[in-house]
């Protein structure tokens, strides 16, 4: 899943602007712009993964609780 997401921003940021390829200094200043959107993305996932583990793990222990419980 990583690859596909990173494969698609490179898409992304290249089919915007093709020239990039041969325009380093560019490139890095384009980059730079979109990443901060991209990372934005990857912390807002990263807290989304930690909310359902987290929950995930107190429904267990709450059903096992409960399963204990004659």
């Amino acid at each position: 899943m990583w690859s596909t997401v990173l494969a698609w921003f490179g898409a992304r940021v290249l089919s915007d602007e093709p020239r990039l390829l041969q325009d380093p200094e560019a490139l890095t200043r384009v980059l730079r712009d979109k990443l901060l959107w991209f990372v934005a993305a990857v912390v807002v996932m990263l807290v989304l993964y930690l909310a359902v583990d987290v929950i995930g793990r107190r429904l267990k222990r709450e059903a096992a609780g409960e399963a204990e419980i004659p």
